[in-house]
């Protein structure tokens, strides 16, 4: 602990010219070339000294109430830059180029912001040839939905919606090309969806993984669990799912407009929960229950219930229960895929889930190797064992979170690949955790 020497204050408010001034040397009027003070004197007096609130890079950090914001005057500038672009409707490349890269700007601190900037992108190729290009309607509106998130910025966001945290809600889902499903690794709250035969094979298999991603999430948030700056963790087995749920640049054309459409939705609940959201790949082998719910639709929802409960318990979270899906949810899901196009049906019957066939999983018991069959009295008198501890109630169980092997064991909560990279030359290296200590002599 530092000894209060009463002139705390004043000390600190010079200590870091001082460490400035020591690292680049003062000036010497002997050295052969000249040179200045490395501190600006201007600058010092008018962002060198402490404040609660300080521009840092552009961004007006906000100490005590923990946000960043776009500062005032880039706010005012470009916002009548856009709005003179919706006036128009006309629109150069380099003014396009330009807009595309202050909005991607925004996106630093509101990173969902990303997936409302596809339309844009496809504008900018547009205009790539002649210089300039007319604005379509999907994209004039999405410029009307920038002025919404400039007004985000500059009104400020939670650094705590920035910054890499342990997630505190955790999502699975799994999709097949003949059901989704998803659950909760919290409440338990499970969903799944039989895609009607006429439907099938319309989506992608990739897009429907997508689909069960964010439907799992959305249905928590019209269920009001998720609340301000919660952290959420989404896991699947697909790796184009993944990388959706962090990034995306869809444009209305016919392949990809259900990934527009998913995405958009996805960005704009996260937004308005204002929570903050994750994405990470695991193997589909270990995604049991997902897999189950996706495929064994010829199961009753108490049926299917039991039977993961009791065949896959290390996976299944506590209070494990079926739901249907909200009203709204499943009838823009239909109608999504009936605007899609038909194409040629599948003849083979549903394929269920390993778990429900049989075959051999992490989740099935392995064979027996004893040779003996009798009586629990027989095999105590031969072999002198002692019985097992009786299981513990259910409300004794510490939490299943704390408790999941996969989730700690795989180190599964390492930060997004967005995140802590070096810049220029190592693109790709992960900064390490800590660095080897020598001597330089």
């Amino acid at each position: 602990m530092t000894v209060n020497l009463g002139d705390n204050a004043r000390r600190i408010i010079r200590a870091i010219p001082t460490a400035i001034h020591s690292i680049a040397r003062p000036v010497d009027k002997g050295d052969d070339l000249p040179r200045v003070d490395i501190i600006s004197s201007k600058k010092l007096k008018a962002e060198g000294t402490l404040e609660e609130i300080k521009t840092v890079l552009g961004w007006v950090i906000n100490t005590r109430n923990l946000t960043i914001a776009l500062p005032t005057d880039k706010h005012t500038k470009w916002s009548s830059d856009i709005s003179k672009i919706i006036h128009s409707k006309r629109v150069s490349h380099t003014q396009l180029e330009s807009l595309i890269g202050r909005l991607n700007h925004i996106a630093g601190i509101i990173p969902m912001f990303r997936h409302f900037l596809g339309r844009l992108r496809q504008a900018l190729y547009r205009s790539t040839q002649h210089r300039w290009t007319n604005l379509k309607i999907p994209e004039i509106s999405d410029l009307h939905l920038s002025l919404k998130f400039l007004d985000m910025s500059v009104a400020g966001v939670s650094i705590n919606n920035i910054v890499f945290r342990k997630p505190t809600t955790f999502y699975r889902s799994d999709a097949s090309e003949f059901g989704i499903g998803g659950y909760n690794l919290i409440s338990g709250r499970a969903w799944r969806l039989e895609i009607p035969v006429h439907l099938r094979l319309r989506a992608s298999l990739n897009s429907l993984e997508f689909l069960a991603c964010v439907i799992t999430i959305w249905i928590d948030s019209l269920e009001n669990r998720i609340h301000p700056e919660d952290c959420i963790l989404s896991q699947c087995d697909s790796t184009s799912a993944t990388g959706w749920l962090r990034k995306s640049n869809f444009a209305d054309t016919e392949d990809s407009i259900i990934q527009l459409v998913t995405a958009r939705q996805l960005a704009s609940i996260v937004i308005e929960s204002n929570a903050c959201l994750y994405s990470q790949w695991f193997p589909g082998g270990e995604n049991i229950i997902a897999d189950s719910l996706s495929r064994d639709c010829h199961l009753s929802d108490d049926n299917l219930t039991n039977f993961l409960i009791s065949h896959v318990s290390h996976q299944a979270p506590f209070g494990l229960k079926m739901n249907p899906l909200p009203k709204e949810i499943y009838s823009g899901l239909i109608c999504m895929l009936q605007n899609l196009p038909e194409k040629e049906q599948l003849s083979k019957a549903p394929t269920r889930s390993s778990i429900w066939l049989g075959r051999e999983t992490k989740a099935t018991s392995p064979q027996s190797v004893s040779m003996e069959i009798g009586t629990w009295t027989s095999f105590k008198e031969k072999r002198n064992i002692k019985s097992s501890a009786p299981f513990a109630m259910l409300s004794e169980k510490v939490d299943f979170i704390l408790n999941h092997s996969e989730l700690i064991n795989r180190n599964q909560l390492e930060p997004p690949w967005i995140m802590y990279h070096r810049p220029l030359s190592w693109q790709t290296g992960l900064i390490p955790d800590s660095m080897e200590m020598g001597s330089l002599l």
